[in-house]
């Protein structure tokens, strides 16, 4: 009967702990769903702002592909595209000042005789021009909403 008992016993602890285990990988499963839906979301940010970047500066294809093979973020790609434009040097040139010689933004600004101050314009416009510009797309949205709302309303539903 002892035996019996434990039996029951340890088969009951592997059952509750089956189930608190797939009930942990649910909710594991959502917080990752919410993860990888806010990593898409940083993408596809990333990707317009790189957008912008290359309009703004008026980079080629391959100057672009450059700042992203560097690995620099959106911030770090304005601040080259910036100091290559006021510097008139190359894009390369910019960039390898900060990844081959590992310059901070300050020395490489102040040696290619640009204000570091342009360093912080740079990124801050990028960053007001894409909210301004994903506020228009987010009014542009409401409007077509309520235009439907509008539209089916007079249509008596």
């Amino acid at each position: 009967m002892n035996v019996a008992f434990n039996f029951l016993v340890l088969l009951s602890m592997v059952f509750v702990g089956f189930i608190s285990s797939a009930s942990y990988g649910e909710e594991d499963s959502s917080v990752n769903h919410e993860h990888h839906s806010a990593i898409n979301n940083e993408n596809n940010k990333s990707v317009e702002l790189q957008a912008e970047i290359q309009k703004k500066f008026e980079l080629s294809d391959e100057q672009m592909k450059s700042l992203k093979d560097a690995k620099l973020n959106t911030s770090e790609m304005a601040k080259v595209a910036q100091l290559s434009k006021l510097s008139n040097k190359p894009i390369s040139e910019v960039l390898a000042m900060r990844t081959d010689k590992k310059m901070g933004w300050g020395k490489i600004a102040k040696e290619l005789g640009v204000h570091p101050r342009e360093l912080g314009r740079a990124v801050s416009s990028l960053h007001h021009n894409h909210h301004e510009h994903m506020s228009e797309r987010a009014e542009q949205r409401m409007n077509a909403r309520m235009e439907k709302h509008g539209n089916s309303a007079g249509k008596g539903h």
